[in-house]
């Protein structure tokens, strides 16, 4: 007997990524202060409190979570889990004006950079989740 699948529908993108982190008003601040991200809400709800966020453009949301009773330790791309975050940005310009709006705020990066399939730049967030910002083109 051979197993019937039933259609997939289609996806439509990713709805929000949430990521956990151990500060979170020092970690809203610092996706509102690097990243230019805005604050939607805010709310408590079952031992977590969090925070969601967006782009001006409102085409990206940004989850941060603390959960109250755990200690969610440093990041590691290394344990299973999120490896890294990863940003679209139209093309080496911007990067270019992301890396300057970096070294103003004093962010340590990997510079520009040739990717897989783009450029990139790279660097990490206040419990070291790594995060880049990758060239569509």
């Amino acid at each position: 007997m051979t197993r019937r699948e039933a259609p997939v529908a289609e996806l439509d993108g990713f709805h929000h990524v949430s990521l956990t982190v151990s500060d979170l008003r020092r970690s809203v601040e610092w996706y509102r202060d690097v990243l230019g991200l805005v604050v939607v809400t805010s709310r408590d709800q079952a031992g977590l409190t969090k925070t969601m966020l967006r782009d001006p453009a409102a085409s990206m949301t940004l989850i941060l979570v603390a959960h109250q009773e755990a200690d969610p330790g440093e990041f590691s791309e290394f344990r299973p889990g999120l490896d890294h975050l990863s940003l679209a940005v139209a093309d080496r310009a911007a990067l270019s004006a992301w890396r300057d709006r970096l070294d103003a705020l004093g962010v340590a990066h990997s510079g520009v950079a040739s990717g897989s399939t783009g450029d990139l730049l790279a660097f990490r967030d206040p419990d070291n989740i790594a995060v880049e910002l990758y060239t569509r083109a």
